[in-house]
């Protein structure tokens, strides 16, 4: 069922994208767990060490850094996306930011997800920049040719359920194997898509919660 249930969320995101922005990149990554600190949430159905994660991100690659840039840099948008497959994520925000340390860059690119019953994911991809090759005010939008192996890139996923003690209930790490820039046009749900889409998501959600509590 759950497989069916990701099928579904998939078809959901896909049906309500409609040409919103012209000007996006899109990135198609994918990612081999590595860790699984804890699944006290019971988002990981079917994973374990070795599985593999696929998802996208994308925005666009005209955004800037405020200048002059700072030790810590970074810009949000909301003409952009977020997903992981495997793990029915999907969000229209995020965050790039490039943080200059004396010898080395962090680069990360994060978004979060929010439930109406409170719960909430994170994401977060990112790696250490040795080369120190980032330092202009535009926006890093070479994550397909990256100055580290892909191994190197690290995806975080996080789950906090607001019924359950401490944070985050769920929590993994997996290590990128390939990243592709797949489109340069890469398009954003228009709102009244997102209000479908985002029902279909809770139902499937709550549906698995209910399961889970059964």
């Amino acid at each position: 069922m759950k497989y069916l249930n990701r099928t579904l969320f998939t078809a959901l995101m896909l049906s309500f994208v409609t040409s919103a922005n012209a000007g996006m990149i899109q990135w198609d990554f994918t990612a081999e767990v590595s860790y699984i600190y804890r699944d006290d949430a019971n988002q990981f159905d079917g994973l374990q060490q070795g599985s593999l994660l696929t998802g996208s991100f994308a925005y666009d690659d005209s955004l800037m850094f405020d200048t002059p840039l700072e030790y810590s840099n970074y810009v949000e948008t909301t003409d952009a996306f977020f997903t992981i497959d495997q793990l029915n994520f999907f969000s229209t925000e995020l965050e790039v930011s490039v943080v200059r340390q004396s010898s080395r860059d962090i680069l990360d690119v994060e978004a979060d997800q929010e439930y109406a019953d409170g719960s909430e994911a994170s994401v977060e991809l990112g790696f250490l920049d040795y080369t120190q090759s980032y330092g202009t005010a535009n926006v890093p939008s070479n994550w397909d040719i990256p100055p580290v192996d892909f191994s190197d890139i690290e995806l975080s996923f996080t789950f906090d359920d607001p019924t359950l003690d401490d944070t985050y209930n769920s929590w993994l790490i997996a290590d990128l194997t390939n990243i592709t820039r797949s489109n340069v046009n890469a398009d954003v749900p228009e709102p009244a898509g997102l209000a479908l889409l985002f029902a279909g998501i809770s139902g499937l959600f709550i549906r698995r919660r209910m399961q889970a509590a059964a």
